[in-house]
């Protein structure tokens, strides 16, 4: 995730890679990395959080538009991450595509 200055880049990596070869190793090997709809061209970074959307017991990834972008947030299912953007499981618009100087925040 990017703050508000960066693009709105999500980046997931494996818990049991993040405790067994450490930070640097669960980064540079991501299970995705993409930019939230497709749009790097956006600066206002993008807010993410890890939920159980469809009830499996396994973690499913909301993220949602940063500050001074149209309102949105994109749910993922954890099982299908890998690689580029996962197709989207839920997309919610809960200001009607307002454009909020804070963004929208999940979790």
């Amino acid at each position: 995730m990017e703050g508000f200055g960066g693009g709105p880049q999500v980046l997931t990596v494996s818990g049991k890679s993040l405790l067994t070869d450490g930070s640097i190793a669960a980064v540079a090997s991501p299970l995705s990395s993409f930019f939230l709809a497709g749009n790097s061209g956006s600066r206002g970074g993008a807010r993410v959080a890890a939920i159980d959307e469809d009830g499996d017991n396994l973690a499913d990834v909301a993220a949602s538009t940063g500050s001074d972008q149209a309102s949105f947030v994109r749910v993922y299912r954890g099982k299908n991450f890998g690689g580029d953007e996962p197709a989207t499981f839920k997309q919610i618009d809960p200001f009607g595509g307002t454009v909020l100087t804070d963004g929208v925040f999940v979790g």
